[in-house]
Parts: C-alpha cells; structure tokens; sequence
C-alpha cells in the first residue's frame, strides 16, 4: 500500500468532506480527553475507596499505659509487661473469626532504662519479611528499621535484647527500633500498643463489641477503632469506575459508526479501486490506514491539550496531581488506537462485502 495514496485520500476527503471532517476531528479530539477524564476519575476513585478500606481494616490501641512526669519525660511505670498486655490482647482476638484476621502485632519498649521501641509480630501479612512458619515456632529472628537504634547493623547480623539473641534477616521500613516474633519476646519488655488488621470490613455489631472491650482493658489509652463506610459510597465509587470504562468502550464505537458513516459516503471512490483491481482486503486496510491517522492525529492534539488542563484537574481529582506523564500517554494511545484498528477493520469488512456494482448502485 503506498503511503502516497492515503495521503492522496485524506487531501480528497478534506476538499469533499470538509465540513463533516471537521465535526469528527473535533468530536475525536472531545472523545480522547473524555477518555482522559475517565481515566483521571477511575484513578481517583480507586484512591478515595484504598483510603476507605484503610479506615475500616483495623483496631488500635496505643500509648496504653503512658503517662509523663513533671519534667516531660515518659513514665512507663503504669504499663503493663508484655506476659500481662497479650492476656489482654488475647481477649480481644477471640472475639473476631480467626479467617478474618491479618497482620496482628503488639509494639513497646525493651525496659523504662532502655527505651529501645520493639514490635512483636504475632500475625503477618502477605508483604510481611517473617514467614507464618517463623512466626508459630517463634524462630530468633528480627527485621530493623533504617532509622533508630541499630541502624548500624545490617542483615545476618546477631543482636542481643532482653538476654535473647536475634539473628537479622531484614532490614528497611519497619514500626520500631526492631521486629521480632511474638513467641519469642521477652516476657519482662514493656507494652504500649496493640494492633490488629482485619482482612475483610467487620459488622457494626462486631466493631461496637470489640471496641467496648478495648475501652475497658485500655482506659485512657488512645483507641482507634474502624469506620464502617457507608454503603452507597461504596455503591458510587465502584459505579464510577464501571461507568469511566463504558465511556471509553462508547466513544470509540461511536467514532467507529463515524468513520463508516464516512466510507458510505465515498462508495463511488471505493468501488472504483475495486473494479481497477484493488482488492477488498488492500481497499479496507486503506481506508482503516486513513482513519488511523486522522485519529492519531486527534489524539496528539488532544495530549497537548491535556498538559494545558491537568493542573486544573487536581480540584476536582487529586489523584490526577501525578497522573498524566509520557507513559500514560503512550499506553492509552497504543490501546486507543488499537481499538480503532479493530472496529474499523471489522465494520469495513463487512461493508466490503457488496460487490462494486452494487456499491455504485448504491451510490
């Protein structure tokens, strides 16, 4: 196919079609920011319903116990040792359905003259260092942070910690100076916190109940407990998205019926190829080739467009701050023009399948 006879067409096209032409490039240009704009909100909703799912995924207790002398300095000599808080703790996990609960955990410090911050792990998640297996057989383990006290050390390293040695078998961003299993924490370290993440939302009777009992073990502690989201948010955000895709499947169908409302126009044109030997296949991939760049030639227009008004954007979808970048544009361009190709070869195709004469009767 020579690349001169497409541009030969679209040259035609223009001369015959202007003002038809002109409506589709507008309306392509419209279509291509409206799949921007979906994008931007699927993101944005995914965003809003993470954060959600974040507020109704877990219980917390912390600063359990803490109090402060006259100076300001941390007095920890209300704090229950971790042998008494987990008997606590224990309480409160029996009351949540074991399936139902995911990374547990119990923080504090080492002693009031060591106030080196530990968390005990009792149940990990999915991207957790500590295996299940590790965490059951409470093997000498610990994970450090990057920060704080044994920042020095590095992994496969040996620490000692209430007369336990550890071996390290991680180090980067963790909750405290150290983590190490539950099983295997000295039973004289000193407890503050207690948390708990649940791997599905609880009921409003399970959260009242657990919370009521946190209140109890805990008083004066500072208590976080989950908020039940409200179901018809929920309901909107997942119609949101739904809705976004169904908005790109509709814009591209109907800039489909576009293009072919533009092939019948030019049947004339068509069968005359056909009847000089063209075949059907050269003469549909010619007339997709065409269509193909006048949509890429909308759909760059469009990218311009969009750098000018994603700044506007993040009012109305903070998620859209960092969104738009070469990459995204590349991949809703590939998968944009793709779908193009597509329809257009299948709804060509078909209309191919008149016999030139018919098409000039037709015409």
């Amino acid at each position: 196919m020579k690349f001169s006879l497409i541009i030969l067409n679209i040259k035609k096209l223009i001369k015959e079609q202007r003002l038809f032409l002109f409506i589709l490039i507008i309306s392509q240009i419209a279509a291509c920011l409206a799949i921007f704009f979906a994008i931007a909100a699927i993101a944005n909703t995914r965003n809003e319903q993470k954060e959600i799912d974040i507020r109704t995924m877990y219980f917390e207790a912390y600063s359990v116990g803490i109090t402060f002398d006259n100076g300001g300095k941390t007095d920890y000599s209300k704090c229950d040792k971790i042998v008494d808080f987990q008997k606590k703790t224990e309480r409160i996990l029996s009351l949540i359905p074991q399936e139902q609960i995911g990374y547990c955990r119990i923080g504090g410090v080492v002693s009031e003259d060591v106030p080196i911050r530990y968390t005990a792990v009792k149940k990990a998640n999915d991207d957790f260092v500590f295996t299940e297996k590790q965490l059951l057989n409470g093997e000498a383990i610990a994970a450090i942070g990057d920060e704080g006290y044994f920042s020095n050390k590095n992994k496969d390293d040996i620490i000692t910690l209430g007369g336990t040695e550890y071996t390290i078998v991680d180090k980067g961003n963790y909750v405290g100076d150290i983590t190490i299993p539950l099983k295997n924490t000295p039973q004289n370290f000193i407890a503050t916190s207690f948390r708990v993440e649940l791997t599905s939302v609880p009921t409003k009777e399970l959260v009242k109940e657990i919370n009521e009992l946190m209140s109890t073990l805990f008083p004066e502690a500072n208590i976080q407990t989950p908020e039940i989201p409200d179901l018809m948010t929920v309901q909107f955000n997942r119609t949101m998205i739904i809705s976004s895709f169904f908005i790109i499947l509709i814009v591209a169908i109907n800039l489909s019926y576009c293009y072919c409302y533009l092939f019948i126009k030019r049947k004339k044109m068509i069968s005359s190829y056909i009847i000089c030997g063209c075949s059907y296949k050269r003469a549909v991939s010619l007339m997709t080739a065409e269509s193909v760049i006048i949509s890429l030639l909308c759909l760059i227009i469009a990218v311009f467009a969009m750098e000018l008004i994603s700044p506007y954007l993040t009012a109305v979808y903070p998620a859209a701050e960092n969104l738009y970048n070469y990459k995204l544009y590349l991949l809703l361009g590939v998968a944009y023009i793709v779908t193009i190709i597509i329809l257009l070869s299948v709804m060509f195709s078909s209309l191919m399948k008149k016999s030139a004469n018919e098409m000039r009767k037709g015409g």
